[in-house]
């Protein structure tokens, strides 16, 4: 699974935490992250070695992650790097995956359109859907707790970056009950209490 984005991706090595969260839940997966610092998708197309990679190697997943995308600018740079990665893909069996992510707290009113471009790019590029945000926003609405946010109010806390993790695990095997994790392999990321509120929210889609 190759994650391409920013540092709403490598803050706390979400695509690591995955594969270290699979190997307890029983699964594996591999993991790389092509991701910098205020960089846009089309971004890595236009300045990075993502065409290259996309071309000349084998990838079960290509998740995609940029800023909130609320605004018509950031939605339209989110579409347009969809439909050229489709297009690089389109000769491999690899599917392409939107990371949703979530607004700043500062421009949290922003959400709702966060949530619907996300949604319409996926749809119009016939890609996959992680709906991280979904599940950020309900988390914040069922515990009026801004705890998933880090000190800067935008990158993740390492709860977030866990939130994030386990709607990945969610997306890559649905059959699974994740309210079957086991609390201690996971402790290291987080307390107890908040391990349980994360799964709920999660679970209930």
């Amino acid at each position: 699974m190759l994650f391409v984005g920013n540092s709403l991706t490598y803050t706390h090595d979400l695509p690591g935490m995955l594969t270290q969260v699979a190997k307890a839940y029983g699964q594996e997966v591999d993991t790389e992250c092509l991701c910098l610092p205020n960089y846009a998708v089309v971004d890595h197309l236009d300045f990075g070695p993502l065409e290259h990679k996309l071309l000349n190697e084998d990838w079960d997943y290509v998740v995609v992650q940029q800023g909130p995308s609320s605004q018509a600018e950031g939605f339209d740079l989110l579409l347009e790097a969809g439909e050229k990665i489709q297009a690089i893909l389109a000769s491999k069996d690899t599917q392409l995956v939107f990371f949703m992510v979530w607004p700043s707290r500062l421009y949290y009113h922003t959400f709702d359109g966060v949530v619907s471009h996300y949604g319409e790019a996926a749809s119009a590029c016939g890609a996959d859907l992680v709906p991280v945000g979904i599940h950020w926003q309900d988390y914040q609405v069922e515990y009026d707790s801004w705890e998933l946010y880090g000190p800067d109010g935008f990158h993740p806390s390492v709860a977030g970056s866990f939130l994030s993790v386990l709607c990945f695990i969610q997306f890559l095997w649905p059959t699974q009950d994740i309210r079957a994790l086991a609390y201690f392999s996971y402790s290291k990321w987080v307390d107890k209490v908040t391990f349980q509120k994360i799964v709920k929210v999660v679970w209930e889609e």
